[in-house]
């Protein structure tokens, strides 16, 4: 997740479930200049930011920061 910060990146779907160590994990479809891929985090933040996205919300663009110590889309 840390190389893909303060970069545009575009959010084609996600999936949300348990994580094997602790807690949830987020699986985000993203797209970077042209390139499809896939990441995950337990970022409670992220998880919770793209809970509040309406299904017809996605795909979105945003950039993904650190502040306070945790990670949230802009």
């Amino acid at each position: 997740m840390s190389k893909l910060l303060n970069t545009e990146i575009i959010v084609l779907k996600y999936k949300i479930g348990p994580s094997k160590y602790d807690g949830f994990r987020l699986d985000l479809q993203i797209k970077i200049n042209d390139v499809l891929m896939v990441t995950w985090t337990s970022s409670e933040y992220l998880i919770q930011m793209i809970k509040d996205i309406p299904d017809d919300g996605f795909p979105f663009k945003t950039v993904i920061k650190e502040i306070n110590e945790h990670y949230e889309f802009t």
